[in-house]
């Protein structure tokens, strides 16, 4: 299987970079690229195979998404989605821990711990290192881009 720039997305402006980020990254490492949508929920698991759950996002998100695959797509990289339902850490673990050819994790923080209250993060990144030999890129407000063990979010 190809190695896979695997990018978590809250599709919003963070997530946006987030997923630039990982598109310019599976080019220069002539990767794959999943790009990879949570929508909050009870249950996580995904959706039922062959079933994509857009009803969760929104029209502007939708745009977003569609846009980012129309991008990588004439960047010549080869992309596909997931969507899942549940809660974001567990979900990305669940993928992860299912497909052994992701090479890079790269998330989009909008929130962090200590200044907008977005308590676990630093737990649930502690559980995602545990879950996941490859390299865990975060990419703050701003595009700064960081390695996850540089990091300095609490």
């Amino acid at each position: 299987m190809q190695k896979t720039v695997l990018v978590s997305l809250d599709l919003g402006e963070t997530g946006l970079a987030a997923a630039r980020y990982g598109l310019q990254l599976a080019a220069r490492t002539k990767s794959a690229l999943l790009l990879m949508a949570v929508v909050p929920g009870v249950g996580g698991g995904g959706p039922k195979e062959g079933e994509l759950i857009l009803e969760g996002l929104s029209e502007e998100q939708r745009s977003r998404l569609d846009g980012m695959i129309e991008l990588s797509r004439s960047a010549g990289v080869t992309t596909s989605t997931y969507l899942s339902r549940g809660l974001f850490f567990d979900e990305i673990i669940r993928l992860v821990t299912s497909q052994p050819w992701i090479q890079f994790i790269v998330l989009g923080v909008t929130h962090v711990a200590g200044k907008t209250g977005y308590a676990g993060f630093s737990s649930n990144l502690e559980n995602l290192r545990g879950a996941f030999e490859g390299e865990i890129l975060i990419v703050q407000e701003k595009g700064n881009v960081r390695r996850y063990s540089e990091s300095t979010i609490q």
